[in-house]
């Protein structure tokens, strides 16, 4: 009798650990965006994504936007981070002590690295799963994102 109720109970166990697996691996899958220009890598969700790079005299933002609001909905940016990007041959000290908003990530010997989390919002409000695909994103952004950010040897 005890081993019938063991075996149900690992098997119970096996299912709901199937079906957590089977529900979560639809956005797990992670690919690493590595930007040689301006010497960095980071983590993304797979094919979540859309990157957006804007230069200037000072350096680059590499935005990272929703690649699903930014199909659905073009009239929202969807930025879930920023990348900032600063030429130590332009800007002699690091910006990140005196900007507010950006975090500071390191620098190379090439440039000084910070993001930024948009505080406001890039997504339409009334279209609720765009609104769960952006958080999941923001979510995953600002756990695993910024922590696997590297700069380039």
């Amino acid at each position: 009798m005890r081993k019938r109720i063991f075996a149900l109970a690992v098997l119970v166990v096996l299912v709901v650990l199937g079906a957590i697996y089977l529900f979560s691996s639809g956005h797990s899958e992670i690919q690493t965006y590595t930007d040689q220009d301006h010497g960095f890598c980071v983590d993304l969700m797979k094919d979540q994504f859309m990157i957006e790079t804007t230069s200037n005299d000072e350096g680059a933002e590499i935005s990272f936007l929703d690649k699903n609001i930014q199909s659905k909905y073009p009239e929202w940016t969807g930025t879930v981070f920023t990348i900032f990007v600063y030429d130590r041959d332009v800007v002699e000290e690091n910006p990140f002590d005196v900007l507010d908003g950006p975090t500071y990530l390191g620098e190379s010997d090439r440039f000084y690295y910070g993001v930024y989390f948009p505080t406001d919002v890039n997504y339409p409000p009334e279209e609720p799963e765009a609104a769960e695909h952006y958080e999941e994103l923001s979510e995953f952004a600002r756990d695993r994102a910024a922590q696997s950010f590297s700069i380039l040897p």
